[in-house]
């Protein structure tokens, strides 16, 4: 058993898979009418689980008078894994009276309720939070037996419960944290204050898996020693691994064996010297999977985004073993590609390319458009029907478009163009905006802008030599 502090990232990689599997931490949580995928980069830098875009989350939770962004640090990470808002620790507090706590004049909740300032301090969040009447009272057993200044002042759970609103409640996983907030008058100037107070509970261990080596799949055994050299045979290699700079979460990037050996001084390919049983070769991907193709071929897929390193080894027929480590950046999904093509000059048709890089397992949600005309406000917005394709247009006073029409596309990629062109009577700058959501809540967002050039009418030149000769 080990602390988060202590695991290795490999281990970091294999525990998240472990809880997943065995249903402790699930892929998503549903919170309303939107779904909340799970936020693995704060797992592998902090040891968090939560849900959520963290800048999205505290948009969608103004739960005080103050903003939810200070210093460089958001106050929530995002959801919990019981829904509840998962507190960043670290955040700036909004301001400090020097006055102990536990000696304050504290609102019942049912005075916070009738109270609009109160109540605004609070938040919806918490006031509509359904935790249960034992998850709160274990998490007040937990934070009065960290504060026993509470409890000497006759302070128990009871009266915790009666004057705080919990945005997040401590969980039998140890994966969560508890928070209340509460209300307080001022006995110097009767103004009312909020304070949040949060709830660690006991240092969490992880049982690490072990590691499990990726089997071979292809034609060649990796594991398997190559045969001993022949008499008078000599074997040697450079290896080659080629292999994409970037890929996408979910998407099967190629990683190729494009080594080349010496045979008696005679250069043999790859496939040739493999199909011959010459050498050996495997692929490694930490924190990814790899399927093997060929002798030469492997896809590598991840399911969290960041940079990663994929390896490739390579052992001639009674020769060592040589390597080769390349860098490979996988970028979120959805994400978004754009490029805008066209004359770009008035009454002349323009049109933006749009690719959707989309996670195969995770279907999308939502995808519009909008042009507009920064300078007057004229706006247009177009949506994409992403079940019947069927789209409408919409048209400004200066803008005219037509509806967005889908291409050929895959489980990968979504294809789609957009024809438009503008009825300016002046060079003018346009901007256009692109915004796609999954059905896990992830986005992606690309505004660009560009100009379009009034269209000048064609002037008649003649040009005659001066002379000729005859």
């Amino acid at each position: 058993m080990k602390s988060f502090s202590q695991l290795t990232q490999s281990e970091k990689e294999r525990v998240l898979e472990s809880l997943i599997e065995s249903g402790t931490v699930p892929p998503y949580v549903s919170i309303g009418s939107g779904n909340y995928t799970l936020n693995e980069q704060l797992w592998m830098e902090r040891g968090i689980i939560a849900y959520g875009i963290t800048a999205n989350v505290n948009a969608a939770n103004q739960t005080t008078g103050s903003p939810n962004y200070k210093e460089g640090q958001y106050r929530y990470w995002g959801y919990d894994l019981n829904c509840g808002l998962y507190c960043n620790d670290d955040f700036p507090r909004d301001s400090d009276t020097g006055t102990a706590a536990h000696t304050k004049d504290w609102l019942t909740i049912n005075q916070i309720a009738t109270n609009q300032t109160a109540a605004n301090y609070v938040g919806k969040f918490a006031i509509q939070a359904g935790f249960s009447a034992a998850d709160k009272y274990a998490t007040a057993t937990a934070f009065l037996n960290e504060n026993q200044a509470w409890r000497n002042a006759g302070l128990d759970e009871d009266y915790i419960i009666e004057h705080f609103y919990f945005n997040s409640v401590l969980s039998d996983s140890g994966l969560t944290q508890g928070q209340f907030i509460g209300v307080h008058k001022s006995r110097y100037d009767n103004n009312l204050y909020y304070q949040t107070f949060s709830v660690e509970g006991e240092v969490k261990l992880f049982e690490v898996p072990p590691e499990i080596p990726e089997p071979p799949e292809g034609p060649e055994e990796p594991s398997t020693p190559p045969p001993q050299p022949e008499p008078g045979v000599e074997i040697s290699v450079n290896p080659e691994l080629s292999l994409p700079q970037t890929t996408y979460v979910g998407h099967p990037a190629l990683a190729e064996d494009c080594s080349v050996f010496l045979v008696d001084e005679e250069p043999w390919s790859a496939p040739r010297t493999y199909a011959e049983g010459k050498a050996t070769n495997s692929f490694t991907a930490p924190g990814g999977h790899v399927k093997r193709i060929s002798n030469t071929r492997s896809t590598v897929t991840y399911q969290i985004s960041g940079s990663k390193q994929v390896t490739l080894k390579v052992t001639p027929q009674g020769g060592s073993t040589a390597s080769v480590s390349k860098p490979i950046q996988v970028m979120d999904t959805p994400s978004i590609i754009h490029q805008l093509t066209g004359p770009l000059k008035q009454n002349r048709k323009t049109t933006l390319h749009i690719t959707i890089a989309k996670n195969p397992d995770v279907e999308l949600a939502a995808l519009w458009v909008r042009l507009e005309h920064p300078e007057t406000g004229e706006k247009v917005t177009l949506h994409h029907d992403l079940v019947s394709g069927n789209n409408s247009l919409s048209n400004g006073e200066t803008i005219k478009t037509r509806p967005i029409f889908e291409q050929d596309s895959n489980e990968y990629f979504l294809n789609c163009r957009l024809e438009f062109l503008t009825k300016n009577t002046e060079n003018t700058d346009y901007r256009y905006t692109v915004y796609v959501e999954d059905k896990s809540g992830k986005t992606d967002q690309v505004t660009t802008d560009f100009s379009v050039a009034r269209d000048k009418p064609p002037e008649a030149k003649l040009f005659l030599e001066s002379c000729y000769i005859r």
